[in-house]
């Protein structure tokens, strides 16, 4: 697979805290709300993340621009969203119920952080479940859940925007899933399927044709860690070609 460092960090804070709480918190509303409104918590943690070996190897301590503040804002909720729709069995009930309501056969499975292919997998199906999502939100307040967990559901509401970088984070990542396809084992691949792989990547992210402002922002983003970890390795790129 292409393996290229994450700059979106780990789901953490207060999302974590919305997991760890929301079929088993105990206590009255008021120790309740004190959970809610936690700022943050020091141990940040993965949110059933799948790591890797190249995982620990990642540099999370990036500048972080505006654009990539918000990819991982909506990440950390896109992720929330996969864990809650495992361990919380209220909102997995509701989930199952609807995607046979809407005939919607797909599984909101976290991703790995040093995987980029992953994270578009997460993306496809959030966006196939969207109108389960919708459903959901939309709902919540008529679900068996008390006014703390409806807090936390709110915390992590996908909105019009939110929708629409979801839509432009998985136009951006479309390429490296079909890399990734591209040079399984089930294709026989080779040295030269992956430069071809790289170079159509590198071709896509040097397109300035689109008019979506997000969609420039994040290739630009993508296309330096393209370069730091394919082009300006001169030893390794002499290799490709």
């Amino acid at each position: 697979e292409i393996l290229i460092d994450e700059t979106i960090g780990d789901a953490g804070g207060h999302y974590t805290d919305i997991i760890n709480n929301f079929d088993t918190a105990q206590g009255s509303e008021a120790e309740s709300a004190t959970i809610v409104n936690a700022e943050s918590i020091d141990d940040e943690q993965n949110l059933d993340l799948i790591d890797d070996n190249w995982s620990s190897n990642i540099d999370t301590n990036v500048p972080t621009t505006n654009e990539v503040e918000l990819i991982m804002d909506l990440l950390k909720k896109c992720r929330v969203l996969a864990t809650l729709s495992k361990k919380s069995s209220i909102v997995s009930n509701f989930i199952r119920t609807n995607q046979l309501l809407f005939k919607v056969n797909r599984t909101l499975n976290n991703d790995c952080k040093s995987r980029w292919n992953s994270t578009f997998i997460l993306l496809d199906a959030l966006i196939d479940l969207k109108p389960v999502m919708m459903k959901l939100f939309n709902e919540k307040r008529t679900l068996n859940l008390r006014r703390v967990q409806i807090e936390k559901l709110t915390m992590i509401e996908l909105n019009n925007e939110d929708w629409d970088f979801i839509s432009s984070l998985h136009s951006v990542l479309k390429l490296f899933y079909w890399g990734t396809v591209t040079m399984s084992g089930k294709n026989y691949p080779s040295i030269g399927l992956a430069y071809h792989a790289v170079h159509k990547i590198k071709h896509f992210c040097t397109n300035g044709t689109t008019s979506n402002n997000h969609i420039k922002e994040l290739k630009k983003l993508l296309l330096i860690k393209l370069y730091t970890y394919f082009y300006d390795d001169i030893e390794q790129f002499q290799y490709f070609q």
